[in-house]
C-alpha cells in the first residue's frame, strides 16, 4: 500500500492533467523557462526595493524614520508571505499555476506604482523634503491608500512566487540519472538570481535615478511581463507535480479525542468473570457475575448429562435400575 500511494505521488502531468512522456517533457529544455523568470522577477523586485526608500521619502514625503520603517515591512511581507505560497503550490494549485496567478498579481502592483508615479493627482505637491521646515506635504488618505495597495500587490505576487520557482525547476529533473543535470540547473538558478540582481542594482537603479521612478517602475513592469512570458512559453513542456490536498487534514486524522475512561475498550482484559468484577463498575461486575454463575450451572449439566449415558451403558438399559426407563432384555 505504501509503494503505491508513494509511486502516486510520484507521477507527473503536463498543463492539460495527461501524464508526461519521458522524451518530451522535463529535462534542461524545459528549467530554462524557469530560469526566465527567475531573473526576470528578481530583476523586477531588485530595483524596487533598493531604491524605494528614495521614492518614499523623496516623492511621497514620509518622514525619515516612517519611509525605512515602511521598507522593512515591504521585505518583511515578502518572506512571511512565501508560507501561503508554498501551502498554496503544495495543497491546491500546483507550482504553475501558483506561478502564474501570482506573477499577474506583482505585475499589476508594479503597473500601478508606475501610475501613481507618473499621475500628479495621486502624489502630494513636490518640495524639498532636505529642507526640514516643514512646508512639505505628506501622502495621505486615497494618495497614501493607492501607494499601499500597489506595494502590497507587489509582495504579495513576490512572495507566492519566490518558494515555487527553484522548486519548478527542480521537478524538471527526475530519477538518479538525472543528478548531474540537477546539479547543472542550481548552478544555473543561482547564475540567474544574481544576474538580475546585478542589472537590477546598476542599470534600473540608474534609469530611476535620472529619468524618474515611473519609468524605473515602468520598466519593472516590463521585466515582470518578460518573466510570465518565458514561464507561459515553457508549459508544454513542464513536468508539474499534481497538488496533494490540504496539509492540515493529516494532522487532523492524527490529533482525533482519545477514547473515554469508561468505555468499554478502556477495560482491562481478565481472565475471569470474578477478576473483571472486580474492576469494572457495579452494572459490569453485575453482568459478569450472572455470567459466571450461568457457565457454573451450564458445566454441571453437562456433567450431569456425561454421568447418565455412562450409567445406561454399564446396566444394559434395564427398566428396572433408577437410573434407566428402558425395559430389562428377557435372558435366554
Amino acid at each position: 500500500m505504501d509503494v503505491e500511494s508513494s509511486a502516486a505521488h510520484e507521477v507527473s502531468v503536463d498543463w492539460r492533467g495527461r501524464p508526461c512522456e519521458p522524451g518530451r517533457h522535463g529535462g534542461m529544455r524545459a528549467a530554462v523557462f524557469v530560469l526566465g523568470i527567475q531573473a526576470f522577477e528578481i530583476m523586477a523586485i531588485a530595483a524596487v526595493g533598493n531604491n524605494l526608500i528614495t521614492y518614499v521619502f523623496g516623492e511621497m514625503h514620509f518622514p525619515l524614520s516612517e519611509a525605512a520603517n515602511v521598507v522593512t515591512n515591504f521585505v518583511g511581507t515578502i518572506f512571511l508571505l512565501s508560507l501561503l505560497g508554498g501551502f498554496l503550490s503544495d495543497s491546491y494549485l500546483g507550482c504553475f499555476w501558483t506561478m502564474l496567478t501570482f506573477g499577474f498579481v506583482e505585475l499589476s502592483g508594479f503597473i500601478l506604482l508606475s501610475v501613481q508615479a507618473h499621475l500628479p493627482q495621486l502624489k502630494p505637491p513636490p518640495c524639498n523634503m532636505a529642507s526640514m521646515d516643514g512646508s512639505c506635504e505628506q501622502a495621505r488618505g486615497f494618495k497614501s491608500s493607492i501607494f499601499f495597495v500597489a506595494l502590497y500587490l507587489v509582495a504579495l505576487g513576490s512572495g507566492c512566487l519566490k518558494p515555487n520557482m527553484i522548486a519548478h525547476g527542480g521537478d524538471q529533473f527526475s530519477g538518479s540519472d538525472n543528478a548531474k543535470s540537477l546539479s547543472t540547473y542550481f548552478n544555473s538558478a543561482y547564475f540567474s538570481f544574481c544576474l538580475g540582481e546585478l542589472v537590477a542594482l546598476t542599470a534600473l537603479v540608474w534609469v530611476q535615478t535620472h529619468s524618474g521612478m515611473d519609468v524605473g517602475f515602468g520598466i519593472s513592469a516590463a521585466a515582470m511581463a518578460a518573466g510570465l512570458i518565458s514561464l507561459v512559453s515553457g508549459a508544454a513542456f513542464y513536468r508539474n507535480k499534481p497538488p496533494q490536498g490540504s496539509i492540515f487534514t493529516p494532522i487532523a486524522r492524527c490529533s482525533s479525542p482519545p477514547s473515554p475512561r469508561g468505555s468499554k475498550s478502556a477495560l482491562p482484559i481478565l481472565a475471569t468473570p470474578e477478576l473483571a468484577s472486580r474492576h469494572a463498575s457495579p452494572a459490569a461486575s453485575a453482568t459478569a457475575t450472572n455470567s459466571g454463575s450461568w457457565t457454573r450451572r451450564a458445566s454441571g449439566t453437562r456433567r450431569s448429562s456425561r454421568g447418565a449415558t455412562r450409567s445406561r451403558r454399564a446396566h444394559g438399559g434395564c427398566a428396572r435400575c433408577p437410573r434407566c426407563s428402558r425395559p430389562r432384555p428377557s435372558s435366554p
